[in-house]
């Protein structure tokens, strides 16, 4: 069911029947209050507050748990998690919150505008708009080291972290948890305590040995929130000293630049059809072959690495054209954690317009915190399996390989995964075979990528099934893929996707450059979806649709959730051309990849949902244009164009970088008219396969 609960809300604390709490747990909860406001001030976010209501037949483990509706512009720090109880419980009040995951983990984000459209909760929650083209984004300046970013619902552990990315810890601490979960599951714990405690009072009048029982367990309760709190303030601040932020220096030299990396990769975790070392397990083994141009003479090789592993006695380097081979300097190699970097030493100087191999086998680790090479889970009747996939935009690359990981240097990748026989190995272009090696592990190989940026690399293990599409007068091949439970769901996206896509290209007159388009629902994913050339991977909510008028699935689907699918698998494709075939020269130009795919993707939803076109053009003025405006008039609002530090790399996936330049973008074809749509068909052609800046841009308008 996904309709509105006809229930009235108010700022009391009630019991499902109607008896309120008894004074005593009254001012228990009062208490807590007061401790969890000082834990906001001691936090890294700004100070807010909340209320909540409790409504349960009989107590039980899944209790319903409905938010209160009288949230105000400033209830910014909400974010009780929930993620234990039964999802499904969490009923729609008008006008908070509707059926669905949400587990209202809000972190300084205007909650003003939660609502319900037809039992879904589809409000504008997380500081940008829900049907933009990453899902909801919040960014949490005061609170969150990264852009911030979430769903509709389906936030669950591993969602919470992508959404609050305080902490990074490493090797012997809690892994990946945030601080902030830590004490909101405490506190949940503490307020679940209190109404099994409140229950038996209920039961029976209280004596004055259950009063003295209650004053002793609200003590303990206050005392282990406090214990809460000092524990994660330990954990952030060894969190600040085990991941430190790159310096804004940190930028690879220009003395050398790679033509092509030549990778093998075999991945080690728990599946049926293999066994793994248990030493093994969640890790991967790489065996690397780059081949490097020298510019300028050099006795330096430096690259990007990032919880990697180098075997020192694998390195070799060899100059090209003569077979020679070049010793290393002892030590061979050094790493730089904080710059994330690793500098090879040669003995010879490296020549001018030379070129070498560069060769070495590592290991790297299969983590679950949503970035670089990292695993997921799902359930089949009870049964955790896992899938891995990668996620490397902006810097992440350098966690599944050492490589040269700056929008600049484009390469070649070419791409051999050995993985457990009943998966399927995916990357961005097709395989040229999968053979059988041994026991029941299978060797595919992937045709060689076109030139990309290393955050466009993609490898994904899955034992999904697929559905594929051919469209007529192409060789593209078009497959969603995803778990079988969800197959009847793609319809929709299996329409969309071919539909855009060839739109796009008529409109640009450049033919998608590759011969396959994969698009991936990922369970456990950061952003909305991720643009891999040839290999777009989406969180479920962001690619899944099912018209309400078939039935038969247990999420209930709007014409919002169609419209929002619509905008993202738009915007994505978009990004094929802006920002894959014409890459920004660096991050601090990234507007022209948020920006024009923004602007794009709404003309390609218009191609999709033609029955729309007023709609939309009004969704756009509202949601693009005028937002873009509030956000620029604030005093601290930047330029689209941004000042080019390493460390504010994730602050410029924002309401600037996408909603103002899509706005310009709007501006500039309203005004250049047909002259636009000429200008943008010089600009691939000029720079397909390059880098641009804004100065390219302009000079293609200039020639229109």
């Amino acid at each position: 069911m996904c309709s509105p609960s006809s229930s009235s809300m108010n700022s009391s604390l009630e019991v499902a029947r109607g008896e309120s709490l008894s004074e005593s747990t009254i001012d228990v909860v009062e208490a807590l209050k007061k401790g969890f406001d000082k834990m906001m001030v001691m936090s890294p976010c700004k100070e807010g507050h909340f209320d909540f209501k409790r409504d349960c037949s009989e107590l039980k483990e899944n209790c319903t748990f409905t938010f209160l509706e009288n949230f105000e512009q400033e209830d910014a720090n909400f974010f009780l998690s929930l993620k234990e109880e039964d999802a499904s419980a969490i009923r729609c009040s008008t006008p908070v919150v509707g059926d669905g995951n949400f587990t209202a983990e809000l972190m300084d984000c205007d909650v003003s505008t939660i609502a319900c459209v037809d039992g879904n909760f589809t409000g504008n929650v997380f500081n940008f708009d829900p049907y933009g083209p990453d899902g909801h984004t919040c960014h949490c300046s005061h609170c969150s080291k990264r852009n911030a970013k979430s769903d509709d619902e389906s936030v669950n552990g591993k969602s919470f972290d992508a959404i609050n990315r305080t902490l990074y810890n490493g090797e012997g601490t809690m892994n990946n948890k945030n601080w902030l979960r830590t004490v909101g599951l405490c506190f949940k714990n503490a307020l679940l305590l209190i109404f099994a405690m409140e229950q038996e009072v209920i039961k029976s009048r209280p004596t004055s040995k259950s009063r003295r029982l209650i004053t002793t367990i609200t003590v303990t309760v206050v005392v282990i929130v406090l214990l809460c709190v000092l524990v994660g303030l330990v954990i952030y601040f060894m969190s600040k000293t085990l991941r430190q932020p790159m310096p804004a220096n940190a930028r690879l030299p220009k003395s050398v630049k790679p033509l092509e990396y030549t990778l093998k990769v075999q991945v080690y975790y728990p599946n049926s059809a293999t066994t793994s070392p248990s030493d093994k397990l969640f890790t991967f083994d790489g065996n690397l072959t780059v081949e490097i141009e020298c510019i300028s003479s050099t006795k330096n090789i430096t690259m990007n690495l990032e919880e990697i592993n180098i075997v020192a006695s694998s390195l070799k380097l060899i100059e090209k054209n003569t077979k020679k081979k070049i010793e290393f300097s002892n030590p061979a190699f050094e790493v730089e954690s904080v710059a994330q970097m690793v500098t090879f030493y040669p003995v010879s100087e490296l020549e001018p317009n030379k070129r070498y191999f560069l060769s070495m086998s590592y290991t790297g680790k299969l983590a679950d915190d949503l970035q670089g090479f990292y695993r997921a889970n799902y359930t089949v009747e009870k049964d955790n399996r896992w899938i891995l996939v990668t996620q490397f935009e902006p810097t992440d690359a350098r966690r599944a390989l050492p490589c040269f990981d700056e929008p600049e240097f484009k390469s070649v990748f070419t791409l051999t995964v050995i993985h457990p026989a009943n998966t399927t190995a995916l990357s961005n272009m097709p395989a040229v075979y999968t053979k059988i090696i041994r026991d029941a592990w299978i060797e595919t190989s992937f045709q060689p990528s076109v030139q990309m940026s290393s955050y466009l690399f993609a490898i994904a293990v899955v034992d999904f099934p697929y559905q594929e599409s051919y469209e007529s007068n192409e060789r593209l091949k078009f497959r969603i893929w995803t778990r079988e439970s969800l197959m009847d769901q793609i319809d929709f996206a299996l329409y969309a996707g071919p539909k855009v896509l060839n739109y796009f290209a008529e409109k640009f007159d450049y033919p998608f450059p590759l011969p396959k388009q994969d698009m991936l629902a990922v369970p456990d994913f950061g952003p909305g979806a991720m643009e891999n050339w040839g290999l777009v991977t989406y969180r479920e909510t962001a690619l899944l649709y099912k018209s309400p008028k078939l039935g038969g699935v247990a999420r209930c689907f709007s014409v919002i959730d169609k419209l929002r699918v619509a905008r993202i698998i738009a915007h994505e494709l978009a990004h094929q051309w802006f920002g894959n075939l014409v890459t920004m020269l660096w991050w601090d130009s990234v507007w022209l990849n948020e920006g024009f795919a923004d602007f794009i993707g709404f003309l390609g939803t218009q191609h999709i949902l033609q029955e729309w076109p007023n709609v939309l053009e009004q969704q756009f003025i509202f949601e693009q244009i005028q937002m873009a405006m509030a956000k620029d008039q604030e005093p601290q609002s930047p330029p689209i164009h941004r000042s080019s530090t390493q460390t504010d790399l994730f602050t410029y996936f924002d309401y600037i970088t996408y909603k103002k330049g899509a706005s310009i973008i709007r501006m500039l074809e309203y005004v250049m008219k047909n002259d636009f749509w000429v200008g943008l068909k010089i600009y691939f052609k000029t720079m397909a396969e390059m880098n641009a800046r804004e100065e390219d841009l302009w000079a293609a308008f200039d020639k229109a």
